[in-house]
């Protein structure tokens, strides 16, 4: 996978709390490492005011739970394995690394390790080493020495110290592709039980992983680069108003020589005052730079382990580990876009007032006075989030025996990687597989809007008008299999799961109260939520990944809103044009189609407004569906209706 050979880059390799070497370093599930003694404070002054057994990790903020061999707070750090994997990172980092005996440390000593029994998985000290040698069940097991070790980073690397299930604490072993879920043989006798689609790790040929850990490599590099250049630029923002304000006091200096005395006293104000702003503005500026270095080290230290296990790690170690940085690498561009969006500076002045300047002398004239002005520096995040290279492939699909040109409304994929078209015109829904040949096809007796995956082999159509919502098979022949009836008229849809749909449209034939709701699989609506907004004939849905987020289109009042599913109101976006179709990519970043602007805006999961996205967009687009690889969309339009656009995330 990754170039053999390739010099790892270790400068500056640190805990990401105390930005200093590793003292005896532990990692926790998340695969993030951290000092001994950084992580068991941290462990205590957050878990205290905790009311569950838990903490967060300080980088990614992923919920870790104890072992449960650890009963005290101040016991916790030492339940997580000693991370060896930094031997392979290099030469400079491990002689600056610090390990101590895990059976020590047990006892209530703290022994500096000297080897590592690989038997056990614990570092050993001399005096462990002497007992290994004398105990007959011991003395079998081998001990690496830390040169040895050192000398041969892939016994690092096979070392499965934090491949450890957190409910368990077995090896992980399987990957469930029913929940997107590692575990170990306990979790699948318990938890995935009925899954269809467990991979085991360790025999199975081939494990498909969402993202290339090279990839993941490099765009976590590229989120360094940005990190690098945020500091530099912050940095220096700071010496240029540090510059300035000490020119404050020389602007002083002259007008005190024409007024002596009075302007002594204004001079000390001036002073006060530019001092003042650059005091707020260094501890305001040096705690940006404090987090981004933290950041930075966790950035770092994420993928050279990545690098380490690419290039001496096993192919379960290397999609275990890829898996969780690809997680993590979600967390980095979502502080990179926080911080890097725009870059806050800060300029100082002075201004001499007509009063200094006519020589009045009176003391309760304002004769001078410091502003600060603060200028927003928007950077360019290139490389930060994927760009869609709109090099669209044009597929006609072949339609079937019908009488009008078809307006495609509703648009799927299907897990067969076929696609299911919804025909508004026609009163169709159309069955085409990979290259949009007609496969099969079925007629509703109202007008069709929208489509949306139920499961494998079910789709669930919106039947605007009749108050209803078709289920239909999604193979051919395609055929109704049941059917509910909704309270108002319905048109966007999402699934929940197989017996739960998110449904939105409007509650009366006037195109009025924006409406969406919960509905279960007899069509009992579980929640309701209606918009503070008149209008809404178009509207369509999407969720996130964990669906915890819903995602709302409302065509006619050119709104796009993002709620959680009890009905909070995460934002709205209200400068897009007639929006229609809505649709999250594999890393949760959201496009809308502009149907009346023919474009799509990508936005953040927050609604930060990345790029607007016009090129091979076709006029005025409708409808978007992602592939379940989260790559691949398709895009409907009104103008050449017979065609479909495909696009590639790049």
């Amino acid at each position: 996978m990754a170039e053999e050979g390739r010099k790892v880059n270790i400068q500056d390799q640190n805990c990401p709390v105390c930005l200093e070497s590793f003292k005896v370093p532990r990692t926790l599930p998340c695969q993030h490492t951290f000092c001994h003694k950084c992580l068991s404070d941290y462990i205590v002054t957050s878990a205290q005011n905790s009311y569950k057994p838990s903490f967060s990790c300080p980088v990614c903020r992923t919920i870790v739970y104890p072992s449960s061999k650890a009963k005290d707070l101040k016991e916790w750090a030492t339940s997580f394995p000693q991370n060896i994997n930094v031997f392979a990172l290099g030469s400079t980092l491990k002689e600056k690394v610090e390990y101590v005996c895990d059976s020590c440390l047990t006892n209530g000593s703290c022994n500096n390790s000297s080897g590592f029994c690989l038997d056990c998985k614990e570092h050993v000290c001399d005096a462990c080493i002497e007992i290994h040698g004398k105990l007959n069940a011991l003395r079998l097991h081998k001990i690496m020495s830390r040169d040895e070790i050192s000398q041969n980073p892939s016994l690092a690397i096979n070392i499965d110290l934090g491949n450890r299930c957190v409910t368990h604490e077995n090896e992980i072993q399987y990957f469930c592709k029913d929940h997107d879920a590692i575990g170990c043989v306990a979790c699948v006798l318990t938890e995935h039980r009925t899954c269809k689609n467990m991979v085991h790790l360790k025999t199975d040929a081939e494990v498909d992983l969402e993202d290339d850990p090279v990839d993941v490599v490099n765009a976590m590099k590229r989120i360094e680069e940005h990190l690098r250049e945020y500091i530099e630029k912050t940095e220096s923002n700071l010496k240029t108003l540090e510059t300035e304000t000490k020119d404050l006091s020389k602007v002083i200096k002259e007008a005190k020589e024409s007024i002596v005395k009075m302007l002594d006293t204004l001079g000390e104000n001036i002073d006060q005052q530019g001092k003042q702003i650059f005091q707020e503005e260094a501890l305001k500026t040096s705690e940006n730079v404090r987090q981004c270095q933290s950041l930075l080290a966790a950035t770092r230290n994420s993928y050279q382990l990545l690098e380490a296990i690419i290039r001496f790690g096993s192919k379960a170690q290397v999609f275990i580990t890829a898996r969780q940085a690809n997680k993590q690498l979600e967390m980095y561009r979502h502080e990179v876009l926080q911080k890097y969006r725009k870059l806050e500076s800060r300029k100082v002045g002075i201004t001499l007032h007509d009063s200094l300047k006519s020589l009045l002398c009176l003391q309760d004239t304002k004769l001078a006075s410091v502003d600060s002005e603060e200028n927003n520096e928007e950077l360019q995040l290139s490389r930060v989030v994927r760009n869609p290279k709109c090099e669209a492939c044009a597929r006609e699909a072949l339609l079937p025996p019908v009488t009008k040109v078809p307006d495609y409304t509703g648009a799927t994929f299907l897990i067969s990687d076929s696609v299911m078209l919804v025909d508004k015109i026609n009163k169709t829904s159309c069955l085409y597989d990979s290259e949009f040949q007609l496969v099969s096809y079925y007629t509703f007796s109202g007008i069709p809007h929208d489509v949306c995956v139920i499961d494998e082999g079910e789709v669930a159509v919106s039947l605007t008008y009749e108050n209803k919502i078709q289920f239909l098979t999604a193979t051919a022949p395609i055929t109704p299999t049941r059917s509910i009836t909704t309270k108002y008229y319905c048109s966007g849809l999402a699934a929940l799961s197989k017996d739960t749909l998110v449904i939105s449209g409007y509650k009366n034939t006037c195109n009025q109260n924006c409406y969406w709701s919960i509905v279960n699989a007899s069509g009992k609506e579980e929640y309701y939520h209606e918009i503070d907004q008149k209008g809404g004939s178009y509207t369509y849905l999407a969720l996130n990944k964990s669906k915890t987020r819903l995602y709302v289109s409302c065509h006619n009042i050119s709104t796009v809103y993002c709620f959680g599913l009890d009905g909070h109101l995460y934002f709205r976006y209200d400068i897009l044009s007639s929006p229609m179709g809505i649709g999250l990519d594999r890393d949760g970043y959201v496009y809308m189609v502009g149907y009346g602007s023919s474009n799509l805006h990508q936005l953040s999961p927050d609604g930060l407004l990345l790029q607007v996205i016009t090129s091979g967009i076709p006029k005025t687009p409708q409808k978007i569906a992602f592939h379940r690889n989260g790559s691949t969309f398709l895009l409907t339009n009104d103008k050449e209706r017979k065609k479909i656009h495909v696009f590639q995330l790049k």
